[in-house]
């Protein structure tokens, strides 16, 4: 999930939003904008989609604690016309509601619109999580883990377990 801009940079990060451990971990992205109230796309891109199909698609959203640049950032989707690659003709965008630095800095917030149909025509789609920092220079953090995007039939599948790996499951009843 690479940024689009130069002056940002993603890398991983051994904190993980089910407390996995190092086996896991989640990107670490720094916005390193010069400017105020400007916005760094980390997009992937998803190959295979079926117009008119169900789609699943989430994320996990946290802010490192203690930073002194402010800004929220959202997950994003937007839907392509072509087969090999998210560029070309777009159908529509989908964004989640923004997390904010100040309201919950150093917790997992859960991101995941319900619900959700590939346009006619789309054949590709473009992942985004989106970060703005509202403030001038300076380095804003932001860790997201657990994106995806999958066929709605898949979405149970996204737990871990298949991997061989129990740290996602619990024998605790909801």
């Amino acid at each position: 999930m690479p940024s689009l801009s130069p002056d940002s940079l993603l890398t991983w990060d051994a904190i993980d939003h089910d407390g996995c451990g190092a086996a896991s971990g989640s990107a670490l992205a720094a916005h390193g904008g010069a400017l105020a109230d400007e916005t760094r796309f980390f997009t992937n891109c998803v190959l295979g989609i079926v117009p008119g199909h169900g789609y699943s698609i989430g994320a996990e959203l946290r802010f490192p604690t203690g930073q002194a640049e402010t800004g929220f950032m959202w997950l994003g989707l937007t839907w392509y016309a072509s087969a090999t690659e998210c560029t070309g003709e777009q159908f529509s965008n989908v964004t989640v509601y923004p997390v904010a630095t100040t309201a919950t800095p150093g917790v997992w917030v859960r991101s995941n619109p319900n619900g959700l149909t590939a346009p006619t025509g789309a054949h590709s789609a473009a992942v985004n999580i989106l970060v703005n920092k509202e403030t001038a220079g300076g380095v804003l953090l932001a860790r997201f883990d657990g994106v995806y995007l999958v066929p709605v039939e898949w979405a149970l599948q996204l737990d871990g377990f298949g991997t061989g790996s129990a740290c996602r499951w619990s024998s605790i009843v909801p």
